[in-house]
């Protein structure tokens, strides 16, 4: 009777520990002063490393046990905020950042004269609030082309004295005598892709892929589906896909000005339009942040031009990235990207590898009246006629032209592929396959094949 009571006692205070230990969500939204989320801002309890990151939305979510917390909220070029508060319910808050400001010599003065680039990105800033205002949603079509190269490196020896060769490995006769009679075939790999993009309000996006081209390592490519990264500098941070795990602070985010210094270097005109050159230098050399320069359109204070590259400390397995994107006005008022053109550098075994990827897009469509849940789950379509295109195809629907290296290389592949498809090529590789021997006779069993009926 007593080891019972015992244990009733037991389970009643562990009942009443457990009950007493309530937990609530503590979760909301961090903008700046002009409504704009800031994602990757930091809500941490002070005096503790416990925390979370608000997300692409400047959302964020804890599950905080029931308690009175101090709670610091902070993001790069803003002034950090504190918010204290007793937790016994589930709470939404809405936190605002005010964006840093510094000393206006450093930014306005130099030389004694007035340097107007700040007030200019001030003017972009200002301008986010009414960019593509009305704009619900936008139809467009695509062509990516993207290759990279094996540069070796001649001075490297291996450790019998004798220079690497850029000589792949694994080639088959057919290839090899191909390589003999046009030796000058580069070591590398190239996509190309025609697509159609959709884009919806707030965060939208589906592609149809219409033709799909790759030759080579597709992996080794950066930026063949336009899923992979978005480059919307007029947002707070920019992502760069796979390249980064970090975000990198926009030059037209509040509050850069802490992160950058900005320097006017010339004005000119494109027609009956002024634009303005300005460099961007980051402060901190370490940090994301690009360094480049941008163009401007005086009065209407839309971007142009961006040509940035960035650090390559927070690359994953990339020594060098820059990109140039360009933004077209269109005759219905929104400002839509033009072009993209992505230059980046790799280490490879015998050298290094020289990447270059280039995106157009043309024939914009807004507002269009788009099925219900049209944007779903699947971001990325492939017609099944799409790796289907033969050279005759893309010839007629290339919306970029080849370079001299990558014209050379997709003239060899296809006269490659077109040996490896042919009659005699298929009927030699099926007699291999098909002669009859001692050990497939009582060991492994004859098979029969024929590649060119596409049967067994």
């Amino acid at each position: 009777m007593k080891r019972l009571f015992i244990l009733l006692l037991l389970f009643t205070t562990t009942y009443q520990c457990v009950r007493a230990q309530r937990y609530f969500n503590l979760s909301g939204k961090v903008t700046d002063s002009t409504g704009q989320s800031i994602s990757g801002a930091n809500i941490r309890l002070r005096n503790d490393n416990f925390g979370t990151a608000t997300d692409d939305q400047g959302l964020f979510k804890l599950k905080l046990e029931e308690g009175y917390y101090e709670i610091s909220i902070s993001a790069v070029g803003y002034t950090n905020q504190t918010f204290k508060s007793p937790i016994n319910k589930d709470l939404t808050v809405i936190f605002v950042l005010i964006e840093k400001q510094i000393s206006l010599k450093e930014i306005s003065v130099t030389k004694k004269r007035y340097d107007p680039s700040f007030d200019i990105i001030q003017n972009v800033i200002e301008n986010r609030k009414t960019l593509n205002r009305g704009l619900i949603n936008y139809k467009c079509f695509g062509y990516i082309k993207a290759s990279d190269k094996l540069i070796v490196d001649t001075t490297r020896k291996t450790n019998r004295g004798k220079a690497i060769s850029n000589q792949p490995l694994n080639i088959d006769s057919i290839e090899l005598e191909l390589k003999n009679v046009t030796p000058s075939i580069p070591e590398m790999n190239f996509a190309e892709v025609d697509f159609t993009k959709y884009w919806g309000a707030p965060h939208n996006i589906k592609e149809e892929r219409l033709g799909v081209r790759v030759l080579g390592e597709k992996k080794a490519l950066y930026f063949i589906s336009i899923t992979e990264g978005e480059f919307d500098f007029y947002k707070n941070q920019v992502d760069l896909g796979k390249i980064s795990s970090v975000k990198f602070i926009s030059p037209f985010s509040p509050g850069a000005n802490v992160s950058y210094k900005y320097k006017f270097i010339e004005s000119y005109y494109v027609g009956q339009r002024k634009i303005y050159r300005i460099k961007i230098i980051p402060r901190k050399i370490g940090n994301a942040l690009f360094e480049g320069e941008v163009e401007i359109y005086d009065s209407i204070w839309v971007i142009k031009q961006v040509d940035l590259s960035v650090n390559p400390n927070p690359l994953i397995r990339y020594n060098s990235f820059r990109i140039k994107q360009n933004y077209v006005i269109a005759n219905d008022g929104f400002v839509y990207i033009e072009s993209q053109k992505f230059t980046y550098t790799k280490s490879a075994k015998n050298g290094h590898r020289k990447g270059e990827t280039s995106v157009n897009y043309f024939d914009y469509s807004p507002n269009l009246i788009l099925p219900n849940r049209f944007f779903g789950n699947e971001v990325s379509y492939v017609f099944d006629s799409a790796y289907e295109r033969d050279a005759i195809w893309w010839d007629s629907n290339r919306r970029d032209s080849l370079s001299k290296s990558e014209a050379t290389f997709v003239r060899y592949s296809d006269s490659l592929q077109s040996i490896r498809m042919s009659k005699g090529y298929l009927d030699s590789i099926d007699g291999v396959y098909n002669k009859l021997t001692f050990l497939k006779l009582f060991w492994w069993g004859q098979g029969h094949v024929n590649r060119e009926k596409n049967c067994e």
